[in-house]
């Protein structure tokens, strides 16, 4: 009967391993896949696309087209071209095409934006309203820090790293990409959100996110209701 008894408990407890093992293994799976949805560092670009547009400072158009030369142009397509190509797979299951996903994260990215339209939603148990998507603002923020990036000759976060180191490549995203942040956000009616830059962007250089989707869930755990998969403010 103690033989018995000392093989039922355990085969209970090489059950119990499987399943915690199993159990253990799909979340692994599930949290590498959710941090391999999008590109880890950001937009990419060869190292030829960096040396022919470094120096270009696409900010200083304000994003405007009509404001750009024929190169400021070839770049800002590019950088939208390879967002969109970063977000094509959810694009898709929203059934967003890309002549839509572009010309919306243009409208964010310029002046002539306005909050108005379907971007605007009443919540009105909250009371609160939603400016623009995380998804979005995500997007729209990439853009403005890679070209940023490019401007002074690297094509992203790690590249910026390893030529400044990590404490260097913190003090240069500090002084450097927080008015630009700031442009974003004051652009597409966030501009209440800037107050939080400070705290928030020094650590796109130790995540390994999309630096604009990491900054916009960032923002979006702090707005008026937390955690929604929108920017939303009273």
């Amino acid at each position: 009967m103690c033989d018995k008894l000392r093989k039922f408990v355990a085969s209970i407890l090489v059950f119990s391993i499987m399943i915690g093992t199993v159990g253990l293994t799909g979340g692994q799976k599930a949290y590498a896949n959710e941090n391999n949805a999008s590109s880890p560092d950001g937009i990419m670009l060869t190292e030829e696309e960096v040396n022919t547009y470094k120096g270009i400072d696409l900010a200083s158009t304000q994003f405007d087209t009509s404001k750009m030369n024929e190169k400021e142009r070839e770049l800002y397509d590019l950088l939208l071209e390879r967002e969109y190509e970063t977000q094509k797979a959810s694009l898709d299951e929203q059934g967003i095409s890309k002549e839509e996903f572009i010309n919306g994260i243009k409208s964010f990215l310029h002046d002539e934006y306005s909050v108005d339209g379907d971007v605007i939603v009443k919540s009105k148990a909250k009371k609160a309203t939603r400016i623009i998507s995380v998804g979005n603002l995500g997007s729209a923020l990439n853009i403005a820090i890679t070209a940023a990036l490019i401007a002074t000759g690297v094509g992203s976060i790690g590249e910026l790293v390893k030529k400044l180191g990590k404490q260097g490549a913190k003090k240069w995203v500090k002084k450097h990409l927080s008015s630009k942040i700031a442009g974003v956000l004051a652009r597409v009616g966030a501009k209440k959100l800037g107050k939080w830059i400070g705290a928030f962007v020094v650590s796109i250089v130790d995540t390994y996110l999309e630096p604009g989707t990491f900054l916009a869930k960032k923002f979006d755990s702090v707005d008026a209701v937390p955690n929604s998969g929108y920017i939303e403010l009273w």
